[in-house]
């Protein structure tokens, strides 16, 4: 039996972690985790510099744009409205794994 941490981490969202007992050799599922979004400088805040580097880049178009928190190619109002959603949020998440 051991005691294994997981991270659930990708650009653009505050990570969640999850700690597991496993027994080596098992399976072990883990619940549905929902990241939240809005952490555009990566400082595990969501917070006016997340608003800012938006606002600042609002209308931009492309790939891999750090603004365009749902990645689809364009910085717009919905990305304004992911950070918003979640302002004042802050740290790592708990997953709530089990």
């Amino acid at each position: 039996n051991s005691a294994t941490t997981i991270t659930a981490d990708t650009s653009g969202y505050l990570p969640a972690v999850c700690t597991v007992n496993a027994l080596i050799g098992s399976e072990t599922s883990l619940n549905k985790v929902a990241l939240l979004s809005g952490d555009v400088n990566g400082d595990l805040a969501i917070d006016i510099g997340d608003a800012t580097t938006v606002g600042a880049t609002f209308g931009q178009t492309g790939l891999n744009l750090k603004a365009d928190i749902n990645r689809d190619s364009i910085i717009d109002i919905f990305d304004i409205v992911l950070v918003a959603t979640n302002f004042g949020k802050a740290g790592v998440q708990d997953w709530g794994c089990q």
